[in-house]
């Protein structure tokens, strides 16, 4: 008799399938769970009137392979440009290396792509947004916040609506656009009296802390013309005996955007202020003590020293050669009669006229000529045939109560004014990128509570209007 036990037929075939159905129900769960997940797109479907600057950007929900994904990205119009992520590779951001053309529709496709972990990116999406025209930034209203609007905006001012990019609590002091047009630094002041800087895109998106100065004012950033850097003022901050807030010396610093850490200028020592670069990467700020211009030009390693008694910087040619900046004249005498109604007149007869200094020999040129004038903020264009800058006669009978805009020749020739307005104050003029137009803040002198204007002109000056109320400190957006 045969003692072997026979199971009966069906059963463990049964066990044995409820656990793999249960293993594959778990394998299905943690893939829901791990799979990778589009969180959010920039800029948003249907959006319209963007910047000719607007960022593509995808968000994830975990780390990305970053060559499969720009691989599965379609863009029509096709463009060139470069995708860049975070460390967390979560975000992806697409820059186009020329701006899109304007008053066109952009559809982005996004079909496939990997996870780090390797799975796949199951959904597909497909949306459009539209371009608008060439836009200028400025800061804006009471709040100081990083506004845009369109350049060609004809309309009413009480019907304009910037679009804000940046917005902090105790406003915005100064600000810069990256030479690419990709991203903003601004210096965000703090309740201490203190100010970091901050960096946002273009678009308004992802505002972040580039420098924390604490118990110190980090103001008047400026991009290095490649974009690699940020120039800066750094002041101490303390308070008096009467709780008021005391700053000292003003030391400029320049602080390297790959490594976050910012540098003294070892070449340009005690007091320095007020950096600016010229396009081919010069760095010049003013030393009080030595009542000079310091240019840093990489190419020649030692520093040079332009003397100038107004400490008002102005521009550097395009081809780096040429230091233009307005300085001050007080002649014993003059044959002019000046206006008493201005500050610059009577008991000292100040005037200011623009002064073209030859770096490589310190030739001196008066671009103002013999006028008796008050002409400061010179500013080339961007192929250097064109100097834009504002005057105001101080004579009796050219004297306004505001400045005008006027156009030269680099060598002083062929002066020509673009405005007309005696009681108009007009300054914070900028170049277009192309050279073809000017934005600027014009004020009425005749009326302190009107709010500044942000207009723009070509650059002859014709076609001048205003394109927002409650503006100032005007720029293009490259």
């Amino acid at each position: 008799m045969s003692l072997i036990r026979r199971r009966k037929p069906g059963r463990w075939p049964l066990a044995l399938g409820v656990v793999v159905a249960a293993a594959l129900l778990g394998i299905v769960a943690i893939m829901a769970v791990a799979r990778p997940v589009v969180t959010a797109v920039a800029p948003a479907a249907d959006a319209s009137g963007l910047s000719t600057r607007a960022l593509v950007r995808l968000a994830f929900n975990q780390p990305m392979n970053p060559d499969s994904v720009a691989a599965a990205v379609s863009i029509d119009p096709p463009v060139a440009g470069a995708w860049t992520w975070d460390e967390a590779r979560q975000n992806a951001h697409f820059l186009p290396s020329a701006p899109w053309a304007e008053h066109i529709t952009v559809t982005v496709a996004l079909n496939g792509g990997q996870a780090a972990n390797g799975l796949p990116l199951l959904e597909r999406r497909t949306w459009s947004f539209g371009i608008g025209g060439e836009r200028v930034l400025f800061l804006y209203g009471l709040d100081a916040v990083i506004a845009s609007v369109e350049a060609d905006s004809r309309l009413p001012l009480d019907k304009v609506e910037p679009d804000i990019l940046a917005r902090e609590p105790n406003g915005i002091l100064e600000f810069d656009v990256s030479p690419e047009g990709g991203a903003i630094v601004y210096a965000a002041p703090r309740a201490d009296d203190g100010a970091d800087l901050k960096l946002v895109n273009v678009d308004g998106s992802e505002p972040r802390l580039l420098l924390a100065c604490s118990g110190e004012s980090c103001r008047r950033p400026v991009f290095s013309p490649d974009g690699a850097r940020v120039a800066f003022e750094r002041q101490t901050v303390t308070t008096d005996a009467a709780g008021q807030a005391t700053f000292g010396e003003p030391h400029v610093e320049v602080l390297a955007l790959a490594t976050g850490i910012p540098q003294a200028l070892s070449a340009a020592g005690g007091e320095t202020r007020d950096p600016n670069w010229s396009t081919i990467g010069q760095l010049v700020v003013y030393d009080p003590g030595r009542q000079a211009f310091v240019v840093l030009d990489p190419a020649l390693g030692s520093p040079t020293y332009v003397p100038a008694l107004s400490g008002q910087f102005g521009d550097i040619a395009p081809d780096g050669r040429t230091l233009v900046f307005p300085e001050i004249y007080a002649p014993i005498t003059t044959t002019a009669t000046i206006s008493t109604e201005t500050l610059y007149a009577s008991p000292f007869s100040f005037f200011s006229r623009l002064q073209a200094v030859a770096l490589d020999t310190n030739a001196t040129v008066n671009l103002s000529g013999d006028q008796v004038v008050e002409d400061t903020a010179p500013l080339y264009a961007p192929g250097g045939q064109w100097l834009v800058f504002a005057r105001r006669g101080l004579e009796t009978g050219t004297w306004t109560p505001g400045r005008q805009l006027w156009r030269i020749r680099p060598d002083g020739s062929e002066a020509l004014a673009l405005t007309d307005d005696p009681v108009a104050y007009h300054s914070a003029v900028r170049w277009s990128p192309d050279g073809t137009r000017l934005v600027y803040m014009r004020t009425d002198s005749s009326d302190p509570s009107r709010a500044p204007e942000i207009w723009i002109c070509n650059a002859d000056g014709s076609d001048s209007h205003a394109v927002v109320s409650g503006g100032f400190g005007p720029e293009w957006l490259p």
